[in-house]
């Protein structure tokens, strides 16, 4: 494992060649897990040809010393206390400790840091106590994120597998008169019975709810004729699923069969367009259209998708405004959906391995149930 953080950061430099950049501290945690294994630390310094040096909170100090599969861990402190013997702490503050770190690693030029993670007074405060020339390389990291390695892939796949059988528990508690919440509290019990934890918050909508995308799951009893969206995400090894699925509870009316079927012929039809070296923006598209001749596309009130790994919304973006390509590697969700005020929705949603010349379905669960 030592060997794959090890080759992400000579991909990391090897991008950042032309810029001339000494070393790179990142402040976004996903970030500094890429390169080294731990999720929680408030930097991550990256020197050419040295072992990271991962600053995290004091209370994390052991967990990042157990976890950290490549580089130095150094706790932090802003106030004095007993350190114990086992520890290394720096009491003071983070930037003036990440100063003391690249002085002593001699950097003197200029230095990477993932900017957009950043709150505009903590830059400032970066920039004060640096004193060197500030870079900003989050276009290069998320570059990098974006294309996923077979080893991510693996952890892609075994998350989507138990994403897949809370989606088959939750399907089979589909019965009148159970709320919201108890299906939802049923696909938590899947989670915690893998080791798994979610990707999100997880969404049961019920009837009139699923006309909300994001909807929460409360105390609403299933009654039938409801539309029923779900969807739900594991995280396995740090990396994250997202599947939805629409059901109906009874037998589908004419309405709900037009809705549906709609939508899962605009899921195909985006599907299909995916390659590498398409457009995102003309991925979403070829679902809009497919919507706009069932006249339904005035209801159709989200991009269709996005990247997924370390997080559940990264690089690319598939939506009307987004400048990003697909590239082979890249890992996205289609999950186009109708939504009616005071009726309910449908949305279907998959995840896709970008290949060249076309795309493969990484979910299997299956998208009719009537």
């Amino acid at each position: 494992m030592e060997k794959i953080f090890r080759k992400r950061i000579e991909s990391l430099f090897s991008k950042l060649a032309v810029e001339d950049i000494d070393a790179v501290v990142l402040t976004n945690p996903y970030n500094g897990f890429y390169f080294t294994g731990f999720d929680c630390a408030v930097a991550t310094i990256l020197v050419r040809a040295a072992e990271p040096v991962l600053v995290v909170p004091r209370l994390e100090y052991l967990r990042a010393k157990k976890e950290t599969v490549y580089g130095e861990v150094i706790g932090i402190s802003s106030y004095e206390a007993e350190i114990g013997p086992y520890e290394r702490v720096f009491i003071g503050k983070t930037w003036d400790l990440v100063n003391n770190i690249l002085s002593e690693y001699g950097v003197r030029g200029k230095v990477g840091v993932d900017r957009a993670n950043l709150k505009v007074d903590e830059h400032e405060k970066l920039v004060k106590t640096l004193s060197r020339e500030i870079t900003d390389i989050t276009k290069a990291v998320v570059s990098l994120r974006s294309i996923k390695s077979e080893e991510e892939l693996k952890a892609i796949r075994k998350a989507i597998r138990v994403a897949e059988e809370a989606m088959r528990r939750a399907s089979n508690c589909l019965e009148k008169g159970v709320t919201e919440e108890e299906v939802a509290s049923e696909i938590e019990r899947v989670f915690r019975l893998n080791h798994a934890d979610r990707s999100f918050n997880t969404i049961v909508a019920f009837g009139e709810n699923a006309a909300y995308p994001h909807a929460k799951p409360g105390d609403r009893e299933l009654k039938e004729g409801d539309l029923i969206i779900i969807d739900l995400g594991a995280k396995i090894y740090g990396y994250c699923s997202d599947i939805t699925r629409t059901f109906i509870c009874g037998k589908a009316s004419e309405k709900q069969l037009k809705i549906f079927n709609a939508v899962l012929e605009a899921q195909r039809t985006a599907i299909e367009s995916i390659r590498s070296g398409k457009k995102a923006a003309e991925v979403d598209k070829a679902a809009r259209e497919t919507l706009k001749q069932h006249g339904l596309s005035a209801y159709f009130n989200h991009g269709l998708g996005h990247g997924v790994g370390l997080e559940i919304h990264e690089s690319p973006t598939l939506n009307p405004a987004s400048k990003d390509t697909l590239l082979s590697g890249m890992v996205v969700t289609v999950e186009p959906g109708v939504y009616l005020e005071r009726y309910g929705g449908v949305r279907i949603e998959d995840m896709v391995l970008v290949v060249e010349g076309g795309c493969e379905v990484l979910t299997s669960f299956e998208r009719l149930f009537f």
